[in-house]
């Protein structure tokens, strides 16, 4: 469970999440790197070089860990 410290200024994208009261920001945000992380699970089925690969499944996790992030500050700033 994520805690948000009081008296602590909040940075761009925990201030906009915290305004987002019906969650579009949230989706906006999880729509984005969900698109990037299909798009990535898709090259991974392309013959890549070596290097390319491990670029591509490094964004297949990088964009699933964005998501959980984005959910669990928006959880925290909306319990």
């Amino acid at each position: 469970m994520i805690t948000v410290p009081t008296g602590v200024a909040l940075g761009e994208l925990a201030t906009r999440l915290q305004a987002d009261d019906s969650g579009a920001v949230k989706r906006e945000y999880c729509d984005m790197f969900n698109a990037a992380q299909g798009e990535a699970r898709r090259r991974l089925h392309e013959p890549l070089p070596a290097p390319d690969f491990e670029t591509t499944a490094a964004l297949v996790t990088g964009t699933q860990q964005c998501t959980e992030v984005i959910e669990a500050v928006w959880n925290a700033l909306h319990p």
